[in-house]
């Protein structure tokens, strides 16, 4: 259950044939559009009821992305400054105040995604799938905001920040 275009250079192909549910910004849109975490909660209450066998559910999540969905509910920080407006591969020297904007953004957006995973393991739990289940919540990259005067994650660099990521595990 992904949020965003799982599709381009034929990615969605990457996580197999013998899948049981694939569903994607572009198969599944959100409210918002491709990118909206909306769809993974949508998706989980379509879930049937556990049923007692194993099951491997993988979600990506586009709330933290730059270019995922956000909600102005979740602007808690401010002043805000989206990266996007900056050039990514390039250099920049910005005020401080620039980049703290751009810091309360991502801070923003993490509250996001916070909001949604919540939703997501209540729905699960509500459903039996945590009754014995392992979990790992973790990014598939780091985010760059002003450090070396870079920001989001080019391919062109990769820098401590892009490369580091969090990794959370939880179980019954």
């Amino acid at each position: 259950l992904l949020s965003g275009d799982h599709h381009w250079y034929n990615f969605g192909d990457a996580y197999g044939r013998s899948i049981d549910i694939f569903k994607d910004g572009t198969t599944s849109p959100g409210p918002h559009g491709i990118n909206d975490d909306e769809l993974l909660v949508r998706e989980t209450e379509s879930l049937p009821r556990d049923d007692g066998r194993p099951h491997f559910i993988f979600y990506h999540l586009m709330s933290v992305h730059e270019l995922g969905y956000h909600n102005e509910r979740f602007e808690k920080y401010q002043p805000i400054e989206n990266m996007v407006a900056f050039e990514m591969s390039a250099p920049k020297i910005l005020s401080r105040a620039k980049i703290q904007a751009v810091h309360n953004a991502y801070d923003n957006r993490v509250l996001q995604a916070d909001h949604f995973l919540e939703r997501i393991f209540e729905t699960l739990e509500r459903k039996g799938y945590l009754e014995s289940f392992v979990a790992v919540v973790t990014a598939d990259h780091g985010q760059l905001l002003g450090e070396n005067g870079r920001f989001g994650h080019p391919k062109q660099f990769a820098d401590l920040q892009s490369i580091r990521i969090p990794m959370i595990f939880l179980s019954s």
